[in-house]
Parts: structure tokens; C-alpha cells; sequence
């Protein structure tokens, strides 16, 4: 008997296997009825087993299926780039009284945020200017000081008197040039250099209304007479090179005063 209703347990499971809806049969002194009901949340087995005449009812339930969800996390990344960029502008103030070039320091930061969010990217710019600085380079008087008397005279006179020792042709004195000088031997005041405090010696050259395709220029301080200045020129392998060029065909020169120093420029054109 138990092997049979075991048996009987196996046929109700493969009907369950195979969807089926109803099951009958006969298995010797025992009778079998199975129906087979589905639902949205499972299905119901209902049925009797009659053995040797004595009937038996069967019921069988599936519970409803169990679905788990599971929650999935969200990853958010953030990028930061700051990027800095310094800007320096140099400009010239003129006055009545005085000359002023400063240099302004600017400094800009650029932030940029970029955003990534369920992978989707969203960058954000801000751009911020900030530390300004201003520093004056130089400060100095519109008025030019007024050559040393007799100075850029006797400079001309040596430098020809040179050239014309070394079979090398004279030069000529030029007012214009002589203007420059002045100008270049009050700049050296400001700044000892052969580069002018603002501007270009060519600059200065066509300001006076100088026409010519080839310069040079002679600088020297702290000598305050013209046959000591000239003989420290000689002494320079730099200057005499400038001093005994055969393309020179005019010159112009200046000495100037300044604060007890003296300053002196020789210019040279072709």
C-alpha cells in the first residue's frame, strides 16, 4: 500500500512537471482523480485516492514564488582640475614732470569640476582673477639734463682724429644724432644698459628723424673727462671694433651731469 501511494505521489509530481490540469487511473484496487489549478501566485493540486474502496482526499499547494530585489549603489565621481595662468603687461605713463613704466601682474584660476553620475558627465568652468600687482620699474624726468660743455665736441675730435690715424674715413657730426646721444646718455641714468629703459635705440632713431640702415652705439659712466672716456672705448676690444668700422659715416655724442656721475653716449650711423 505505501509503495502504491508513493507511487501515486510520483505520478502527481510529474503531472505538476508537466502542467498537466487533470489525471486519472487506475492502479489495481486503487482509483485515482488529480486536478491540477494555476493562479497568478502559485497553483493548487486537488484529488482523491481511493484505495481498496476507502476514499482519500489529497490536496497539494505551491506558495507563491519569492522574488528578492536587490538595490544597486550609485557611484558618483568628482574631477577637480585648477589651472593657474600669469599675465604681466608692461605700460608707459607720461606726466609733465616725469616718465613711469610699471608692470602689472595679473593671475587667473580656472577651476573645472567635472561630474560623472550613472555614467553621464557634467563638468562645470569657473574662472576667478585674482592677485593684481603693479611695480614700477623706473621712475624718471621728462626734462632732459643739458650736455656738459665742450664734452661731445671733443669726443667727435678724437674719434676722427683715430679714424684718420688708422686710414679710415672721417666722420661728420650730426645734430640729429647729437639729440639721441642726449637722450641715451639721460636714459643711462635711469637704467646703465645698452637696452633703453623703453623702447629700441632704432625707435629713437626714427623719432629724431634719422635716416640710415646701420647704428651703433658707444655707452660708458663714472669718467668725467672726454680724452680719459675715449681712451677707456680704446681699452674695450668691443668698442674699438665700433669705433674703427669703415660702414660709419656719421656720428653724434653727449655727456650729461646726473646726481654728481657723468654719463656719455657716442652713436654711430651708416
Amino acid at each position: 500500500m505505501k509503495l502504491r501511494i508513493f507511487m501515486l505521489f510520483g505520478m502527481i509530481t510529474l503531472a505538476i512537471g508537466l502542467c498537466a490540469c487533470d489525471y486519472s487511473g487506475n492502479y489495481g484496487d486503487t482509483s485515482v482523480d488529480i486536478q491540477l489549478q494555476t493562479n497568478s501566485n502559485g497553483w493548487d493540486i486537488h484529488g482523491n485516492i481511493d484505495v481498496n474502496g476507502g476514499g482519500n482526499a489529497v490536496t497539494i499547494t505551491k506558495s507563491p514564488t519569492l522574488r528578492t530585489t536587490t538595490a544597486r549603489s550609485t557611484t558618483v565621481r568628482t574631477t577637480t582640475a585648477r589651472t593657474t595662468t600669469a599675465k604681466t603687461t608692461t605700460q608707459a605713463t607720461t606726466t609733465p614732470e616725469q616718465t613711469t613704466l610699471s608692470t602689472t601682474t595679473s593671475s587667473t584660476t580656472t577651476t573645472e569640476a567635472t561630474t560623472t553620475l550613472e555614467g553621464e558627465t557634467t563638468t562645470a568652468t569657473v574662472t576667478t582673477t585674482t592677485e593684481t600687482a603693479t611695480t614700477t620699474l623706473y621712475t624718471t624726468t621728462t626734462a632732459l639734463q643739458k650736455d656738459v660743455p665742450g664734452h661731445a665736441a671733443s669726443i667727435v675730435k678724437l674719434v676722427n682724429n683715430f679714424r684718420y690715424d688708422s686710414d679710415l674715413n672721417k666722420l661728420l657730426s650730426s645734430s640729429d644724432l647729437n639729440t639721441v646721444a642726449n637722450v641715451r646718455s639721460n636714459e643711462l641714468s635711469v637704467k646703465y644698459d645698452e637696452i633703453r629703459p623703453q623702447g629700441t635705440l632704432d625707435e629713437l632713431i626714427i623719432e629724431n628723424n634719422v635716416s640710415c640702415t646701420y647704428v651703433g652705439e658707444l655707452i660708458l659712466k663714472d669718467i668725467n673727462n672726454p680724452d680719459k672716456a675715449f681712451e677707456e672705448w680704446l681699452n674695450t676690444p668691443e668698442a674699438l671694433v665700433v669705433v674703427k668700422d669703415e660702414k660709419f659715416k656719421k656720428i653724434g655724442a653727449s655727456s650729461v651731469l646726473i646726481d654728481d656721475v657723468y654719463y656719455w653716449s657716442i652713436v654711430f650711423t651708416d
